[in-house]
Parts: C-alpha cells; structure tokens; sequence
C-alpha cells in the first residue's frame, strides 16, 4: 500500500510536469514560432524550476523536522489550486517584445503562467523519495524510474491523444483537475511520513554513509551536464539541418526519459563499457558527418543521431544510478542532477548562440560524451594529459591543413573535399578510441578544425555571411551564378548575379512552378502580403503599382 502510494503520485506528478511543456510550446507558439530556439528557452526554464524544485526539497531536509516539511510542502501545493489558471496572463508581458527578445519572452511567460506549479511538481520525485526511505527499508531510487515513466508517457500522449482533440483552455482545466489529484497523493504520502514522526528513517539496507566529496558531486554534474547538452543540440540539429517537422523535438525528448528509465531501474541491463564502444564508434562519424553538413539519406542520419543520444544518456545515467548516496543524501543528489541539467540548457540556449556561429556546441557533446568510464573508481587511462594533447594536435592538422589546399583544386562534387578533409583526421580519431580521453580530445580537434576553417569542408560555393540568433543559423553562399540563403541544410532562396535580365523568380518559386498559376489565376487586388521573406523572390510576381507587405519572423532575414 506504502509503496502504491507513492509510486502514483510520483509517477502522475511527472505525468503533469511533461504534459505541460508541450502546452507551453503550443501557447507560445504565435508569438515565437517552431523554431529550435522556442524549445531551447523552453527547455532552460523547465530545467531552472527544476532545480529550484529540487533545492527546496534539499534545503528543506537540511533546515526542517520531517514533520514540519510534510506540513510545509502540502501548504505550498495546495496555494497554486486557488490561483492555477496556466496560459491566461499574456496580458502581463506587455513589457516585453518577443520580435526584440524572444528568448526573454518565452522565460517570463514561462514563470508567470506556469512557473510555481512546475516547481512545486518538479519537487514531487525527490521529495516522496525520501519520505518513503523513512517509511520503508528499500532503497527508493527505483521510484525515480517511475517519475521517468511518467514523464514519457505525457510526452507520447500529447502529440496524439490530448493535443488533437483538446484545445488549449481544456487542456488546462485537464492540468488543473490532474493537480488537485497529485496534491490528494502528497496528502496520503504525508500522512504516512506523518505517522513516523521526528523518529530516524529506517535503515535503507546499508549503513549510512559520509557526504559526498566535492569531486563526486562534481562528476554528478557533469554526467547531467553532457546528456543534457546533447539532447539540446540533437534537437535543434534534427530540426534545423534534417528535417523541419513539427513537434520532431518530441523523439529525441523521449529517448532521454527513457534513457532515465532504464538507467535507475532494478532490471537486469547490458554492460555500460560494450554499450559505450559502439556508441564511441558511432560518435566519429556523426562528427564526421556534422562537419560536413551531410543530411542525407534523413532516415539512416536520424537513426544515428537518434541512436547515440540515447546510448550516450544511457551510459551516463547508469553511471549516476549506479553512484546514487545513501537516501539521507537523496536530495542532495537529485539537486547536483539539476544543477548539471540547468548548465546544460543554459549553455545551448544562452552561451553557445553568443559565441558560436553555428551549432558546434552539438559535435561538442557527442566528443565529450564519449568520455565518461562507465563504472565507478574504475581508471579507464592513468596517462597524463600531456601526452594525449600532440595527437589531438595531429589530428587539427590532419584536418584543417587540407581544408585550406583541396577547395583550390576544383574537385567536384564537393562531398569529396570533405571527404579527403576530415576522413583522415576521423580515422586517426578512431584508432585511439580505447583511450576515451585522447580519443575525446581527438574528436574535440576536429571539431576546433571545422570551425576554425569556416565551411570550407563541406560548401558547394564561397560563403558570403554567416548568422546565428534565437531562430536558428543562417549562411548566405556563392555558388556559380546564383547566390543562396541556407537556414541550416534549408534552402530559402536564390538571387542571381546577374540581373540584366529583369526581376524572375528562382528556385521553388520558379515561374514554371505551381506559385506561378496561383498568380496568374489571381485578380489584381492593389495589395498583397505574403508571409515569410527568404530572398524576397516571390516579389518578381509583382504588378505594376501594387504594394506588397512581408511579414518576417527573424530579424535577420531582413
């Protein structure tokens, strides 16, 4: 019954705190779009009230009679069911423009429509965890697994039971009711820590143990940090460079949970170091691939992608179950989880589209996800770094050196300068992947060389500018006599260079094209708005003294 108890409403909180991310996006939808940036802020909020959530339950252990939390958390809880009324205060956020700050629109509607029942939620796993470790002698961190489950089960859910047939008024009275229920949970679950009283928890099979060191902690952190990061960046790169589907962000999401799942379940599971070698294998030539900008064939590059995103969360989650503390130490626990979540959004959404002008930080994780050992105190390599760094160095040069000669010899297609570029620098990679930290900072190398040489690898043309911003990457490319505007591996138009011959649409809007019978059936109206601006090739449809107005999205289009 104990355990019954809790296990519901662990598993129905996280139902909740999942059901309501895909709601926000579709909220946030008309004033932000689809693009991966939306997610990305969406994704750093919903991480940040996480690991406030979580910090609460870890200063509550530290300040608090468990008496006094149980009394605490049910007031807090029950607060939001008089105000709870998500995705109807648009109207406070007309300080802010989303055309000027998307990001910051999407974090402050975020936390005043839905930010005190998430983190009050998000509290939920930890917190019942470590009641039930004062009502029960089993450890409880299989019930993270449970909260894991739940979170998955919302996400399927979304796109194909609730989102078609709900609009979204009723999915928030949906969320309201489904929030009274899990504060009826909490209540059970409380009575029953209640009944304990301010006696000792029970003993969790083993003796208790000291705290964590800080290096341990650290490693906490860093293996949230890496899966985190490349669940960021697989999103956006599937979105952005393989194939623009809406609500594609939802797979890679999936497999991350999942990953969760698996990992700090009680089941039987295959050794971490053999699910790691072939996911090292892997890693190198979706670097390989990735700094080519290669998007073809989508299904096979998809599988990949898709594949080492759970591999590498997999690894690095059964690392942290199989290193979770003592349950006394619990809360702790899941708040450096967090803090390592949080760093990881913060650094795809915030960090990398400052600095970096494409999406290098992504190539950036799966090099350093290939880099944990996979069991605890087990040294994998006791070399100093020193000696690994000349091979990286090797590696730099095996790239970049022939990305600078090869585009002047004029081989064609251009899928063979990349070959030549990075084929080298990739094998040499691979031949030190027994040695996960020479062959990380191989990998890392290669990635510095696609950088530092600037497209040269893999375009079809010379490029003319480069921007980066909340809506994703644009390159603007020389090729022959046309000019081109890429949204990552998107063609968005062409202009030519010679223009002599008058205005005439290009590319998809060709004049053999279908545009072309629209506008020739169309009667002369005076105006006309066309919604997207790309090259703006539609306008050479234009007749004489009629005003066309284009509505753009991204500031750096225009």
């Amino acid at each position: 019954m104990r355990l019954a108890v809790y296990a519901v409403t662990i598993l129905a909180s996280a139902f909740l705190l999942f059901a309501v991310q895909p709601m926000a996006g579709k909220a946030l939808l008309p004033q932000l779009g689809g693009v991966p940036g939306a997610w990305t802020a969406c994704l750093l909020f919903f991480q940040a009230a996480l690991l406030a959530g979580y910090g609460y339950v870890w200063l509550g252990a530290r300040l608090l009679a468990v008496r006094a939390r149980v009394a605490v958390h049910l007031a807090l809880v029950a607060l939001p069911l008089a105000v709870l009324v998500p995705f109807g205060a648009l109207e406070g956020l007309g300080a802010i423009d989303p055309a000027e700050d998307p990001a910051l629109y999407a974090l402050a509607y975020l936390a005043l429509n839905v930010g005190l029942p998430f983190t009050l939620l998000s509290a939920t796993a930890p917190l019942l965890q470590s009641w039930f470790a004062r009502v029960s002698e089993r450890r409880p961190y299989f019930l993270y697994a449970a909260s894991n489950a739940g979170s998955l089960g919302a996400l399927i859910a979304y796109p194909f039971v609730v989102e078609p047939w709900l609009d979204l008024g009723q999915q928030a009275a949906l969320f309201r009711g489904g929030y009274a229920m899990v504060f009826v949970g909490m209540a059970a679950g409380g009575l029953l820590v209640w009944r304990v009283g301010g006696g000792r928890a029970r003993p969790a099979l083993e003796p208790a143990e000291a705290p964590p060191s800080t290096r341990r902690r650290l490693t906490w952190v860093a293996l949230a940090f890496v899966p985190t990061l490349l669940l960021a960046g697989a999103s956006a790169y599937l979105s952005m460079d393989l194939a623009p589907i809406p609500l594609l962000w939802v797979v890679p999401l999936a497999l991350y949970l999942l990953s969760f799942v698996l990992a700090f379940s009680e089941r039987a599971a295959p050794p971490p170091a053999l699910v790691q070698r072939g996911m090292c294998l892997v890693g190198v030539v979706l670097v390989f691939f990735t700094l080519m900008h290669q998007n073809e064939p989508v299904w096979l590059l998809a599988l990949l992608h898709l594949g080492f995103l759970f591999a590498a969360s997999w690894v690095a989650h059964r690392r942290l179950a199989s290193d979770a503390p003592h349950p006394a130490h619990l809360p702790e626990f899941f708040a450096w989880i967090a803090l390592g979540g949080v760093l990881g959004t913060l650094v795809a959404a915030v960090l990398a589209p400052a600095v970096l002008p494409e999406l290098w930080e992504y190539p950036v994780a799966i090099a350093l996800a290939c880099l944990p050992r996979t069991k605890v105190g087990v040294v994998v390599d006791d070399r100093p770094w020193k000696s690994d760094v000349p091979h990286a160095l090797v590696t730099f040069a095996l790239v970049a050196g022939p990305a600078f000669v090869l585009p002047h010899l004029s081989l064609e297609p251009p899928q063979v300068v990349g070959l030549l570029s990075a084929g080298p620098g990739a094998l040499y990679a691979y031949r030190w992947m027994p040695l996960r930290r020479r062959y990380t900072l191989c990998l890392l190398a290669i990635v510095v060389a696609g950088a530092w040489t600037g497209g040269r690898i893999h375009e079809d043309g010379a490029r003319v500018a480069t921007t980066r911003s909340f809506f994703g990457v644009l390159r603007v490319v020389d090729q022959d006599e046309q000019r081109v505007l890429l949204h990552g591996t998107t063609l968005h138009g062409t202009q030519r260079h010679d223009e002599r011959g008058g205005c005439a649409p290009t590319s998809y809007y060709a004049a053999d094209g279908p545009l072309s019978s629209v506008f020739a059936a169309r009667p002369v109206t005076g105006s006309v708005v066309a919604i997207g601006l790309g090259t703006g090739a539609v306008a050479c449809y234009a007749e004489p003294d009629e005003r066309w107005r284009f509505v753009e999205i991204n500031p750096d289009v225009i």
